[in-house]
């Protein structure tokens, strides 16, 4: 492979780099393992020395995604608490749309596939919970539980809502940020 712009290094992260280059021109499952092997500068048959199949690539993938999310939050919410946490909610979102689709997708999310994505999923979740709770997700009383649902699911519906545009016509110029913090806050309140 001396005439591969690829020789050394971490192969799977070069695959994992490969398959979100793709990944934010087209569906996954429009992207060959021969074609992402082409991307990355490898061998057909390198993607194989690390993933079993496609699945475990989307799932590495996935994997990948959920920390790289769990370090935002945090670092936003050591800086501003729970409105750096929603700043970095919508952030990531808007910059990797297509592997925050991904990373939420029924295929995804499904079966199996959610025990390999807990351990990634989980802290997630607890930076969240230690906001509301002072504690992690499995430490929450049942209305903090409900409470951290319900802002997720906001916050999932507001990303996922933010990219089209009947919604942007209907916030007129409000910035998602601005929305999602007052909504947020009337939730908290119980309004």
């Amino acid at each position: 492979m001396a005439d591969d712009p690829y020789h050394h290094g971490d192969l799977r992260t070069a695959i994992l780099d490969a398959a979100e280059e793709l990944l934010a021109d087209r569906p996954i499952e429009m992207v060959s393992m021969r074609e992402l092997a082409r991307q990355a500068g490898v061998s057909p048959g390198a993607p194989y020395h690390h993933f079993k199949d496609r699945n475990g690539l989307v799932i590495a993938l996935c994997q990948r995604g959920f920390s790289r999310l769990g370090e935002l939050l945090t670092a936003k919410q050591e800086e501003n608490g729970l409105d750096g946490q929603i700043e970095g909610y919508l952030q990531f979102s808007q910059a990797s749309p297509a592997l925050y689709q991904l990373m939420f997708s029924p295929e995804v999310t499904a079966g199996e596939n959610q025990e390999q994505l807990r351990p990634f999923t989980q802290p997630v979740a607890d930076i969240l919970a230690r906001e509301i709770t002072g504690g992690s997700e499995e430490e929450a009383t049942r209305e903090q539980g409900h409470m951290l649902i319900a802002i997720w699911c906001f916050m999932h519906g507001l990303c996922t809502l933010g990219r089209t545009d009947p919604l942007k016509h209907r916030l007129k110029d409000m910035p998602l940020f601005d929305f999602a913090k007052q909504s947020i806050d009337k939730l908290k309140d119980g309004h």
